[in-house]
């Protein structure tokens, strides 16, 4: 669990050495640099990890080669496992609201959130459930704060694996019942089923302030699909009478600013729960994590995803001012292990950017798949 520290350039090359030629190339070109090395035989070269392969410095470690020894990996502190810190001081005459955001699985609930607040704050993906627990994205304008509380989608009640997913909605409803107003998200391009009648029946029993909100309006590209659209609009009025209806593309931001006034037109008298600042109550750490598990859900099929469990190992600060970030991904099966080696690269690399970007430094990923006969439970 170490990493090359010389300098970044050929730290980068020696990575790309283990990927595509593997360890013992690497252990070659190592020697010949006059660098101490060791290739212990845990290591698989198909991993981008570089653990293991540089030995401790002895007493007879030229002070050249010493300064290619690697950093001790270090545990997530407290700076990057605590959320917002920043003190809350409302102005005079400050409004405050809170707004569940549900529907159907993979309506677009989270990119919904996520452009509503400006920056990615929960995974987003094409798999159903990729949000599993309550996510909450804050919008701060003038003197409103609109706290948004992405829940996990409501399953087909005939879904045969209901079971798993029940404690999903359970959460769902749970925050509809802290919330000031719901906004309702629907696939506009979608057929009207009875999961999505099951959902607008029951939130009609809530006495908050309901907004549905018809997304993918940009796939509207044809007479059939604007008239399953409107289908969808017209059941689902003559169930529930919704305060508004908008039509918008989360993905593209159209139609998000009439949302938005409405929005802040639910909100109160109060003071602000968070800084004018403040995206999200996430610490950094769990953000990195969305990131992570949203390339995971990008990357694997069918079960697999969903029963991989995160397991943050290392966030080192290393002496360049770069972070490197190690976790492992707990699966239960072998055959799940392997299949994740061979995804580890697309994962690593469409996730550095992200991680980059929100973190503001250079970042190294190290990703670990691991076999652990208890991984069902820890994603539970």
């Amino acid at each position: 669990n170490a990493e090359y520290m010389g300098d970044s350039i050929l730290t980068d090359v020696m990575r790309s050495v283990v990927c595509v030629r593997g360890r013992f190339r690497a252990f070659s070109i190592l020697t010949k640099l006059g660098i101490n090395t060791h290739i212990p035989t845990e290591i698989d070269s198909s991993s981008l990890e570089l653990a293991g392969i540089f030995s401790a410095p002895t007493a007879t470690t030229s002070s050249t080669t010493r300064r290619h020894m690697p950093a001790l990996i270090k545990e997530p502190d407290e700076s990057v496992l605590s959320g917002d810190t920043q003190a809350v001081k409302s102005p005079k005459g400050s409004r405050v609201g809170v707004v569940a955001v549900m529907g159907v699985a993979n309506a677009g609930k989270s990119s919904f959130m996520n452009a509503m607040v400006q920056e990615k704050i929960s995974a987003v993906s094409h798999k159903v459930h990729t949000t599993r627990v309550p996510v909450i994205g804050v919008l701060t304008e003038n003197k409103t704060q609109i706290i948004f509380l992405d829940t996990p989608g409501i399953v087909d009640q005939h879904e045969p694996h209901r079971r798993y997913y029940e404690p999903l909605a359970t959460r769902a409803w749970e925050a509809v019942d802290s919330a000031d107003a719901v906004v309702l998200v629907v696939d506009s391009v979608k057929r009207f089923d009875h999961n999505l009648e099951h959902v607008l029946k029951k939130l009609g029993s809530y006495p908050c302030k309901k907004f549905l909100v018809l997304n993918k309006i940009d796939l509207i590209t044809s007479p059939h699909i604007e008239a399953k659209a409107a289908t969808t609009e017209r059941t689902a009025l003559a169930i529930l009478p919704f305060d508004k209806i908008f039509r918008i593309s989360a993905l593209n931001h159209i139609g998000l600013d009439d949302v938005k006034t409405s929005l802040f037109g639910v909100a109160t008298k109060g003071d602000w729960q968070f800084a004018p600042t403040t995206k999200t109550d996430l610490p950094l750490l769990r953000r990195c994590e969305e990131i992570i598990r949203e390339k995971v859900f990008q990357q694997l099929h069918r079960e697999i995803p969903y029963q991989v469990a995160q397991r943050n190992m290392g966030w080192t600060i290393l002496p360049n001012g770069d972070l490197r970030i190690d976790q492992t991904l707990l699966v239960a099966r072998e055959q799940h292990k392997t299949i994740i080696r061979h995804r580890l690269k697309s994962i690593t690399f469409q996730a550095i950017p992200e991680l980059e970007q929100l973190t503001q430094r250079h970042v190294h990923l190290f990703l670990n798949p691991k076999v652990d006969e208890h991984t069902v439970d820890y994603v539970d």
